[in-house]
C-alpha cells in the first residue's frame, strides 16, 4: 500500500518508515541537547527518556496505520493507551 502526497507522488511504507525512524531519531537528538543544555538531574533524565520512547512506540504504531488505513484488530477502537511513567509517581 502507498501513500499519496500533495505531489501526487507515492511513498511506500519501506521508505516511510526509513522516514520516520530518521525523524525519531533527530527528535531523540534534541531531547538529549535540551536535557545537556538545561542540566536536567540524572533521575528526571531517566524519566524524560522514558517517556520519550513511551511516545515513539505510540508514534511507530499509530501514524502508519491513520496515514496508510492500515486496519485495528477487532475491539481495538475502545482501547485506552497505557498511561506513561510519570516521576511525581
Amino acid at each position: 500500500m502507498t501513500l499519496v502526497t500533495s505531489l501526487k507522488e507515492p511513498i511506500d511504507r519501506g521508505c516511510f518508515e526509513r522516514l520516520l525512524s530518521a525523524f525519531l531519531a533527530f527528535d531523540r537528538s534534541v531531547v538529549e541537547l535540551h536535557m545537556h543544555i538545561y542540566r536536567t538531574p540524572p533521575d528526571q533524565r531517566l524519566a524524560m527518556r522514558r517517556q520519550n520512547r513511551t511516545l515513539h512506540g505510540v508514534v511507530r504504531k499509530r501514524v502508519p496505520e491513520f496515514l496508510f488505513g492500515t486496519p485495528r484488530k477487532r475491539g481495538d477502537s475502545g482501547k485506552k493507551l497505557k498511561r506513561p511513567f510519570s516521576p511525581n509517581e
